[in-house]
């Protein structure tokens, strides 16, 4: 990935209409958007050991690897973790290696969700807080294009039964440990007032037209870049201090088919569901209510497997039974299931479970060394039919 945008730099294509755009600020916004409520320095808590990120050695990722964390749970290593809120994640269903996923919530001393749905990960947890979902609750976002932009958001209907916006549930959890008096808000307005303070607008004319859009700024390189040098660094002296090779290298994949697992499994999207959030929406199943897996003809052929026969993919984890697309759209030794992330729900909602597959019980914890990010092509597996 670094080779392909530095790529950008040494053709001159970067920060200006129709390149490689720097974001700058987190989404062009300077200021950016500010916290919803405001607690004093000496009120915070202070944390003494270092972040899971830096303690685990991923000193130039945005994150922590959330792949790595089954690990860290059940060895206790490099500090015990005994609790998690997960608000509007699905783990279980959308992390690598869903066994061992299962395993790290189990052994957990505490565990809570808060989320639309009864996920997957939501049955494994100690409680279960309903979230309300966007067109139940009051929001301010950033947009995602290159222009500063800001989006307001109102509720079309309330929530239903017991569900609360997250922000009443973090409230109502301030208030149980003595934080009330910073989340004593008398309306949604004096909240959302504190976000956008400092940017050009008022709540008043963000109401009124729903979002604002500033001027793009092109070419913010010439202002000086967050680097050590303040340049575009194509031999990066951050990664070297962190014990990365500063300059871009190809590295062969970890998992390479061999005789037993002939085939290299990956997944793609499809165009009408958003990953795991989308399959209990009765009008996206109507257009494909199951996913499925892709494979060239000659690998058909040599397997005796012919369009839509279901077939067994397994890997050295796990298998799944998935219906077969034969193409030649695949280059052969590649099975890719498609939306294979998504699919396969044992919860979520009538609509969702039982439809599909999910890869993500085959793909065993790889993760990027630099980013954190899961490796979720790093994948062996064989076929058969069902």
């Amino acid at each position: 990935m670094r080779a392909v945008l530095l790529l950008n730099v040494l053709t001159g294509n970067v920060d200006k209409p129709g390149s490689l755009l720097l974001t700058g600020s987190p989404q062009g916004l300077d200021p950016p958007l500010n916290p919803p409520i405001k607690v004093p320095e000496e009120e915070r808590a202070k944390i003494e050991k270092p972040s899971l990120r830096e303690a685990l050695g991923f000193f130039v990722a945005p994150d922590f690897p959330s792949a790595l964390l089954p690990k860290v749970i059940l060895e206790g290593e490099p500090y015990p973790v005994k609790a998690l809120i997960l608000s509007q994640i699905n783990p279980v269903m959308s992390d690598a290696n869903t066994k061992l996923w299962i395993e790290a919530l189990k052994a957990l001393e505490f565990s809570v969700a808060i989320d639309i749905y009864l996920s997957e990960t939501a049955l494994y947890c100690d409680i279960v807080l309903p979230d309300a979902c966007y067109f139940e609750r009051y929001d301010i976002l950033q947009g995602f294009n290159h222009s500063p932009m800001v989006l307001y958001a109102e509720p079309a209907v309330p929530p239903p039964g017991e569900a609360k916006p997250i922000y009443e549930i973090v409230k109502g959890i301030a208030e149980k440990m003595g934080y009330g008096k910073y989340f004593n808000w008398k309306s949604e307005e004096e909240w959302m007032r504190n976000i956008i303070e400092g940017l050009p607008f008022t709540l008043d004319e963000l109401k009124r037209k729903g979002f604002w859009i500033g001027k793009p700024k092109y070419k913010k390189y010439e202002d000086g870049l967050k680097t050590p040098s303040g340049k575009v660094e194509i031999y990066s002296m951050l990664m070297e201090v962190v014990g990365h090779n500063p300059l871009p290298e190809f590295k062969e994949p970890k998992v390479v088919p061999d005789e037993k697992y002939p085939f290299r499994l990956i997944s793609a999207r499809m165009p009408f569901h958003a990953n795991l959030v989308t399959q209990n929406i009765p009008m996206l199943m109507d257009i494909e209510n199951e996913n499925w897996a892709e494979i060239n003809r000659k690998d058909a052929e040599k397997y005796d497997i012919k369009n839509g026969d279901y077939i067994i993919i397994e890997s050295p984890l796990d298998s799944i039974k998935v219906k077969a697309r034969v193409t030649e759209g695949i280059v052969p030794g590649v099975i890719a299931v498609i939306h294979g992330f998504g699919f396969g729900h044992w919860s979520m909602g009538n609509t969702a479970r039982g439809k599909g597959a999910n890869v993500n019980k085959l793909i065993d914890t790889y993760v990027d060394p630099v980013s954190g990010a899961i490796a979720y092509n790093e994948c062996k597996v064989r076929v058969r039919k069902a």
